[in-house]
């Protein structure tokens, strides 16, 4: 049987490996959602127009976004709750004092973005009078996509008060272990 250190050292190897598979599937999909809509509307739909095959464009809007935005969904519901959970236990808040902290605020303002952009990449595949100006709303899907790019890079990187710790507000009123 193995001591408590070693075992504790396992789990440890296991968290983080479970943490950078989280981290690993919600980059990618957050790389797919960007870069698709970006690749179809820079270098797809050109070339079939070139090729004088435009009229095969909403099939092919069609045929990818019928399905993609659920997939993307499933993977961001469940990578981005696992990040919020790890997140929380690490802030030494609860669940409802986290909705007052700068990062919570952005996650928030970030989670909504995602669902306009999933909403209306489902909305592609399926509305064929979007499908048709498929250029022009796939433009949209990436820069909802790249705003959000950047509000993860934002919550990514902030400094460590904005992420962990922050000082909660009984705190600064100088109610934090006080008596009286």
């Amino acid at each position: 049987m193995a001591s408590l250190p070693e075992r504790a050292e396992g789990s440890a190897l296991f968290r983080a490996a479970v943490r950078a598979l989280n981290q690993a599937l919600h980059l990618f999909a957050a790389a797919v959602t960007v870069g698709v809509p970006f690749f179809l509307a820079v270098i797809a739909i050109p070339r079939l127009e070139a090729e004088g095959a435009g009229d095969s464009v909403p099939a092919v809007v069609d045929r990818f976004y019928s399905i993609f935005p659920w997939i993307t969904l499933a993977v961001f519901f469940t990578t981005g709750l696992y990040n919020y959970v790890v997140w929380l236990i690490g802030s030494g808040y609860g669940p409802k004092a986290s909705l007052g902290t700068t990062y919570v605020k952005a996650l928030i303002v970030k989670v909504a973005l995602a669902h306009v952009l999933v909403g209306l990449g489902i909305a592609l595949g399926f509305v064929s009078g979007m499908q048709e100006d498929a250029r022009a709303w796939l433009w949209v899907l990436f820069a909802i996509g790249a705003a959000i790019v950047l509000i993860s890079a934002g919550l990514r990187r902030s400094p460590p008060q904005l992420r962990r710790r922050e000082v909660p507000l009984e705190a600064r009123r100088g109610r934090a272990g006080s008596a009286t």
